[in-house]
């Protein structure tokens, strides 16, 4: 069912923006989905926790600061993709920049990675 008070915002938004009705048989594998992915979080962040108090110095340490950024931003994602499906959050295209921020940080911690 397509709500006409959910409408986009954002600068970068089409004029030609036509919404997707999004069905019960849609929100109910996206919660399948989103309830798999809080159990692969709760399973890494045990990993992560392990890890960081496995490390010397977890504070100097850009392999642990990759693992928690990494852990919290997809996260973030996730959780942003779900509420929008939600009608939560209102359609717009600064959400598509998530993602290229997401690709454009990770790179430069496998360069410090090899370079410490």
């Amino acid at each position: 069912m397509i709500d006409p008070n959910f409408t986009p915002w954002g600068p970068f938004i089409s004029p030609q923006y036509k919404q997707e009705p999004i069905t019960n048989s849609d929100i109910t594998i996206a919660s399948v989905v989103w309830g798999l992915t809080i159990l692969n979080a709760c399973i890494a962040l045990c990993m992560a926790v392990n890890q960081t108090r496995s490390s010397r110095a977890p504070w100097r340490s850009v392999y642990i600061w990759m693992i928690w950024v990494e852990l919290v931003v997809s996260f973030a994602m996730g959780m942003e993709c779900y509420f929008h499906l939600l009608k939560l959050i209102r359609p717009s295209e600064l959400h598509t920049f998530a993602p290229l921020a997401h690709a454009l940080i990770q790179p430069r911690f496998r360069i410090l990675l090899l370079n410490p």
